[in-house]
């Protein structure tokens, strides 16, 4: 008699105490769901549904951050385009924190800004454009950006040495499961997944498991294409062109000497979360059936993570294409309006000032007294 076939989560499927090693279907982790609830931004909450055209939804963002050499993000700010087809009235918050919105070029309506949302309000004629520019609490929004980066640099005899260290920060950890699996069917099954991830079709998560499961806390990164320019003295450097985490590790380090050594360094950089799973091309040869299928998690997992970092900003259609690019660049520390002295601790701003009054006033008496 067969084996009653049973249709697990990868979630759940540790759970299941199977006896023998009776055969059943087990469930590979969503390539689509998120793994946490670091990106999209969160806000806040929708008191009442969504409202949305019958149609499609396309979300298109740009993140614009900038940062201090060491590292600390100072002003952050998103343009997120809204593509809506369909015709019908539409009403949604897009969550965040927000410091202040405008529409920006293109949009065909005017965003709204309560505590924590934006908010859209109109009606859709087959197509509209929302397009909106705005301004993130970057103590707050800088957490969830995906890339860290430190620019050091240093003068050693007339020559300036740089050092650009850049940092993945998308590691999570997420949920998979160790079983038994024949060899020859996880080869199948990766060989399917890879061509569904190339034509971008929905991926078959369906595998066939024996014996016992068991479950895994497993890491995860969304891989980094990086690309950017060094510049000294507003003059190119040097390019690069890197993938940080994922495949390849998650931190990478540029260095460079420049003959200029008057000048201070800055860096302007794009990042974009990327698909990349090798592994799925090439598996190990003498790999097992029980390390292909974590090897098969793990590169849906790596590919969920690359999809939520593609919406730094929350879509009301998630589920619809969806494209950001983080922006990056290095900018000099402002200038601190008021200074202390070293003496007191007073502001010698204050001090000046009050001895240039004192001039004035000086001043104005010699012109009196002159005219007495």
């Amino acid at each position: 008699m067969k084996a009653a076939v049973a249709l697990v989560s990868a979630a759940a499927v540790g759970l299941a105490a199977a006896g023998g090693a009776a055969a059943r279907l087990a469930l590979l982790p969503s390539p689509t769901e998120p793994l946490d609830a670091r990106v999209p931004l969160a806000g806040a909450t929708p008191t009442e549904p969504y409202r949305l055209p019958s149609g499609r939804v396309t979300n298109s963002e740009r993140v614009f951050a900038d940062v201090l050499d060491d590292g600390m993000v100072v002003r952050l700010r998103v343009i997120q385009r809204l593509e809506l087809s369909g015709t019908g009235d539409f009403s949604f918050l897009v969550p965040g924190p927000f410091r202040d919105v405008r529409a920006t070029a293109g949009s065909q309506g005017e965003p709204g800004l309560r505590r924590s949302a934006l908010v859209w309000q109109g009606f859709a004629t087959r197509r509209r454009v929302l397009a909106a520019n705005a301004q993130l609490v970057p103590e707050v929004a800088a957490r969830s950006l995906p890339l860290r980066l430190e620019l050091r640099s240093r003068r050693e005899g007339g020559r300036l040495s740089v050092v650009l260290l850049l940092r993945n920060t998308t590691a999570t950890r997420a949920v998979a499961f160790s079983a038994q699996a024949r060899a020859a069917d996880m080869r199948r099954a990766i060989a399917r997944i890879a061509g569904q991830v190339a034509r971008g079709a929905p991926i078959q998560r369906t595998v066939q498991v024996e014996g016992p499961a068991r479950g895994l806390r497993v890491g995860v990164e969304a891989p980094l294409r990086i690309r950017g320019l060094i510049r000294v003295g507003g003059r190119p450097l040097a390019r690069f062109d890197r993938i940080v985490g994922g495949p390849a590790p998650s931190t990478a380090t540029i260095r460079l000497t420049a003959p200029r050594a008057g000048a201070h360094p800055d860096v302007v950089l794009t990042a974009e979360p990327t698909p990349l799973v090798p592994e799925l091309r090439r598996p190990p040869r003498d790999a097992s059936g029980r390390e292909l299928l974590l090897l098969a998690e793990r590169m849906l997992l790596r590919l969920a993570r690359a999809r939520q970092y593609q919406a730094f900003l929350a879509s009301p259609a998630p589920e619809e294409p969806t494209h950001t690019v983080y922006r990056f660049r290095t900018v000099p520390p402002p200038v601190a309006a008021v200074e202390r002295s070293e003496d007191d601790g007073r502001p010698v701003l204050f001090i000046v000032l009050l001895a240039a009054g004192a001039v004035v006033v000086s001043a104005a008496a010699v012109v009196i007294w002159a005219h007495l």
